[in-house]
Formats: structure tokens, sequence, C-alpha cells
């Protein structure tokens, strides 16, 4: 009884050591790939990303514990007389949010996360927003490049995987890493904006 309490003791140590070790700085080493599924046989492998809602609600809470006020959820933004975009998050004391941009690509690339500010789509353009018409109608709002108090959230680089695989698991970057993760690129983003 001992050994096997011991056993189950250091198993679990070891899968919160090798959790704990994921970070901003190497997650997508942590990506498991058709290598991997072959290898550990799971019945399940999937990759997801933090949806709109969940980015937004995160950002509301680090956004408030960080002193800033006047906080608003998916706010209309006018950048000129004829573009309008939404905040998902916006200080309008502060006078500065955050847009969502929630195309990924299949598999993750740690390109994306070192290109995320103020790199450009293949068009040339920093954002673009589809806005659809009553009538099924739909225009695209292209921003060549957002204004210094707009920050880009991109959702292809807070990806996720899950597994029913145990072994898998402690291996893999989770929702609630890749949470985290998000939050601390938040505060770093927040340290440097005015309040």
């Amino acid at each position: 009884m001992f050994k096997f309490l011991t056993l189950l003791i250091l198993g679990f140590s070891f899968s919160m050591v090798a959790q704990s070790s994921i970070h901003s700085e190497n997650y997508y080493s942590y990506y498991k790939d058709h290598t991997d599924y072959k290898k550990y046989q799971p019945k399940k492998l999937s990759t997801a990303r933090l949806n709109e809602l969940e980015v937004a609600a995160i950002l509301h809470q680090e956004m408030k514990l960080a002193g800033f006020e006047w906080l608003s959820l998916f706010r209309i933004v006018h950048l000129d007389d004829e573009k309008h975009i939404v905040s998902i998050c916006y200080s309008e004391k502060s006078k500065f949010g955050f847009v969502f941009d929630g195309s990924f690509n299949a598999i993750p690339d740690k390109k994306v996360r070192d290109l995320a500010k103020h790199s450009k789509n293949d068009e040339g353009y920093e954002y673009v927003e589809k806005i659809v018409g009553l009538k099924g109608n739909s225009k695209f709002i292209k921003v060549s490049q957002l204004p210094e108090n707009l920050y880009l959230i991109r959702s292809d680089i807070y990806w996720y995987q899950e597994s029913e695989n145990e072994p898998l698991n402690k291996t893999i970057v989770t929702k609630d890493i890749i949470t985290q993760i998000l939050r601390e690129d938040i505060r770093i983003i927040l340290k440097s904006v005015k309040k």
C-alpha cells in the first residue's frame, strides 16, 4: 500500500512539474502532431483555440485588476469616417482596448507569435473585420495599421490540445496553461499603457 501511494504521489508530482515547465517561451515545442498520435495512440487528440468570448472575459478581468476603468466588452470603435471596428474589451477612460482576430492556421506556428503585433496579412492589412447587413449583404473593413491604442489579439497564438490519454495529457498544452499564458501576455501589454 505504501509503495502504491508513493508511486501515485511521484506520478502526480512528475505531471505537475512537466506541465508547470510549459510557458510562453517554449509552449510551441509541446505541440503534439501525427508522430505523437502514432506513439501514444489516443482515442482523441484535438487542437483548439481560446474563443472570442473567453478572451474577452479574461481581458476584462485583467484590465480591471490592472486598474483600468470604464470597461466595455464588444465596444464599436470609430477609426475614421468610413471605418468602425469592434474592440472586444475597451477602456473608455484610458482610450485603450483590444481587437480580436479569430482566424488561425490548422497547425500552430511559432512565427505567428513572434510576429503578433503589427504583422500584416497577404493583402497588406493588419486587421480585417466583416460587417454583415440585415439583408445578408456584407462588407469588409480593412485596416492597414491599427492605432497604437488598439492591440491585436490573435486566436492563432492561444491554442491548446485535448486528449483522453493520461500519459499524453501530462505533456500537452492544456486550456488552463494557455489561459495562463494569455493572462501573462496581457499583463505585459498593460504595463506599457497609461491608465
